[in-house]
């Protein structure tokens, strides 16, 4: 907790549960020493791996102390400050797309608050519908003549956005084969998944970011769910305590995930992120029923 590095990981998740209990008079500073502590690596000449992560963190501790004042009905104070972070760093400038929005709406900047809404809606955050709707409406005379071919419109821009990336990022390359164990015990060798689809999922407990992703990944699990031809794997990897298999099992528990977890820690195979190139976590995959394992 005293190495400015990791230092957010600790004091972030305690704040949003503190104001999940409305105690933000505690959880402003831990807030606030955040974001101090990301700008200090956003500010230097430090250029290690370990200050670009820290840096990472940055928008969304501004989106959580912009979303307190928010709450608070600050809205000119919020905008404030979530405009002079967007000045900082410029190209993360999306990241802070859903706090503006609303400060731009709150403090009648309308079509401005709009224009945010509707990139949100672009990248698949449809739970904007309503604001959308109330702008568009607004901004129209009262009228919400077109607003359903503007939404359609939206959606096809998404889509054709998801091809443009998929097709950047696919490739074609054979898939390391693994044999992993799984929380009861149980091996799991990868060429028993041949001829499905495979979700890769690598994480770990500390990894904030992984864990933030895991409601959305159950919403997956659940709808693949009775699809006997798509498959799951959580690969919990890079654990740091040596009680990690308690933590893991108790951490899933805690939250009902059904996820099938496989821990990949050198005793039943090579650690097989490496052969998967991952220089980071969370790092995701989906394998081609195609894709056919390799040894090595």
């Amino acid at each position: 907790m005293q190495e400015k590095f990791w230092r957010a990981q600790g004091y972030i998740p305690i704040a949003e549960e503190l104001l999940k209990q409305g105690d933000t008079a505690t959880a402003l500073p831990l807030i606030q020493k955040s974001i101090e502590d990301a700008l200090g690596f956003i500010n230097s000449n430090d250029q290690s791996n370990k200050a670009k992560f820290a840096a990472v963190g940055y928008p969304g501790y501004v989106q959580t102390y912009a979303a307190v004042l928010l709450a608070r009905g600050q809205y000119k104070e919020a905008l404030t400050y979530i405009e002079d972070a967007r000045k900082i760093v410029p190209d993360r400038s999306v990241a802070f797309a859903p706090g503006y929005a609303k400060a731009l709406q709150m403090t009648g900047r309308e079509l401005e608050a709009f224009n945010q809404y509707a990139l949100l809606y672009k990248t698949g955050q449809f739970g904007y519908h309503e604001a959308l709707k109330t702008l568009y409406q607004g901004l129209n005379k009262g009228s919400l003549t077109g607003f359903d071919d503007f939404i359609e419109q939206q959606k096809l821009e998404l889509n054709e956005n998801i091809k443009s990336h998929l097709a950047q990022i696919i490739t074609d390359k054979e898939t390391p084969s693994f044999k992993l164990r799984n929380l009861k015990g149980e091996i799991i060798d990868s060429r028993s998944l041949l001829g499905k689809v495979v979700v890769l999922d690598f994480w770990a407990t500390w990894c904030g970011p992984c864990i933030r992703s895991f409601p959305g990944m159950q919403k997956a699990v659940a709808k693949y769910e009775k699809d006997p031809d798509v498959v799951f794997l959580f690969i919990d990897t890079w654990e740091r305590d040596e009680d990690y298999e308690k933590k893991v099992n108790e951490f899933i528990d805690k939250n009902k995930y059904t996820f099938n977890v496989l821990f990949d820690d050198k005793k039943n195979d090579d650690e097989i992120a490496p052969k998967f190139g991952i220089k980071g976590i969370p790092a995701k995959f989906v394998i081609d029923k195609k894709v056919k394992p390799v040894s090595s």
